[in-house]
C-alpha cells in the first residue's frame, strides 16, 4: 500500500468590502488609533503605525496577535501581517475610499503560507470595526 499526503498549493484570500457611514477620516482614526482599534477588535492593542512598526492586537477571545506594518498611505491604505503564535501568519489590507453616504472599507487577508482552510478573520473585523463606527459616530 502506497499512502501520499498532497501539500495545499492555494492560498485563499478572503475579502470584505463594507460601506459605512462615517467619513473617511474617522475610519482611518479608528484603524490607527490604539484605543479606537481596541474598541472593535475586542481587547489590548499597542501599535507604531508606520512602515515597519511593530505592536499587537487581541481578539475578544483573548488571542494575541503580533503585528508588523508594511505599508501606510495616510487617510487611505494600512497594510501589515500578524499573526498568533500557533496561527498561520496573514497579510491584511486595510483600503479606505470615500463615497457619497460615507465610506468604504475593503478589508483584504489572506493567509502567508499555503493552507488548506484558512480562518475567515477579514469578515468579523470588518463588521466588528463598522458596529464601532456607527457607535461612535452616531449612526
Amino acid at each position: 500500500m502506497v499512502a501520499s499526503m498532497e501539500m495545499p498549493t492555494a492560498t485563499p484570500t478572503v475579502t470584505r468590502e463594507l460601506d459605512v457611514d462615517a467619513d473617511a477620516h474617522d475610519v482611518w482614526e479608528a484603524l490607527v488609533t490604539d484605543g479606537e482599534r481596541a474598541g472593535w477588535l475586542g481587547g489590548p492593542t499597542e501599535l507604531d503605525v508606520v512602515p515597519g512598526g511593530r505592536g499587537f492586537v487581541t481578539d475578544p477571545d483573548g488571542t494575541r496577535r503580533d503585528v508588523l506594518v508594511d505599508e501606510v498611505v495616510p487617510g487611505r491604505r494600512l497594510t501589515l501581517d500578524w499573526w498568533t503564535e500557533t496561527g498561520v501568519p496573514s497579510h491584511v489590507e486595510f483600503e479606505i475610499s470615500p463615497t457619497r453616504e460615507g465610506s468604504r472599507l475593503t478589508v483584504t487577508e489572506r493567509p502567508l503560507l499555503p493552507v488548506a482552510r484558512a480562518a475567515d478573520t477579514a469578515g468579523p473585523a470588518a463588521f466588528a470595526l463598522a458596529g464601532h463606527l456607527r457607535a461612535r459616530c452616531g449612526v
